[in-house]
């Protein structure tokens, strides 16, 4: 189908090609070129198919049929992000976004993040996220660190794409934890 949407016009220089050859190889001093009925409905489809498909491959509409068809739902790992937390940071203040989050307490000096995240994507496309900065953000400002979780790039139209992530976050278990969320799924895992 790309092809013959790259292509189609090759059709109408084969047609004008017929028409030049044709007196041509007649021989006659005044050849008349006659169109019945149903050469001029050809031809007449023939424009037509040809237009459609000049439309849809320059709107890119054929792209997104071609995404529709062969756009497939995988889970990939997410990058994982490290934040070393140092003795003047009291405070973390967490805004998971929109995602599910598992907490757990942890004994090193840092903050890690990883996980998985599910996507839709073509055959042979990149991950949409390809490094921790595509979803997460720390920002220190005084004595506490902000965490937020980015919402990855989602693709809205008839033929809509949803990246959902699940997170695990290893914090500092000497550090006090506040989570901004908003109806999230959150898992906290309580150590003794």
């Amino acid at each position: 189908i790309e092809l013959f949407t790259i292509w189609w016009p090759v059709i109408l220089i084969i047609l004008g090609l017929e028409i030049l050859a044709h007196p041509l190889l007649l021989r006659k001093q005044e050849p008349v070129l006659k169109y019945d009925f149903v050469s001029i409905v050809f031809a007449g489809l023939i424009g037509m198919v040809g237009i459609a498909c000049t439309v849809v491959t320059a709107s890119g509409l054929f792209r997104e049929l071609e995404f529709a068809v062969a756009a497939e739902s995988r889970t990939f790992d997410l990058p994982a992000a490290v934040q070393p937390v140092d003795g003047a940071i009291k405070r973390i203040v967490l805004n998971p976004g929109t995602h599910r989050i598992n907490l757990e307490a942890s004994t090193e000096d840092d903050v890690r993040i990883f996980g998985t995240y599910r996507a839709t994507v073509a055959r042979g496309d990149e991950p949409p996220i390809r490094s921790a900065a595509d979803y997460v953000q720390f920002q220190t400002a005084g004595d506490t660190l902000y965490i937020r979780l980015k919402d990855p790039a989602n693709k809205s139209g008839p033929f809509s794409t949803y990246t959902r992530m699940e997170t695990t976050l290893l914090l500092p278990a000497d550090v006090r934890l506040e989570v901004i969320g908003n109806g999230n799924w959150i898992h906290v895992a309580a150590h003794r």
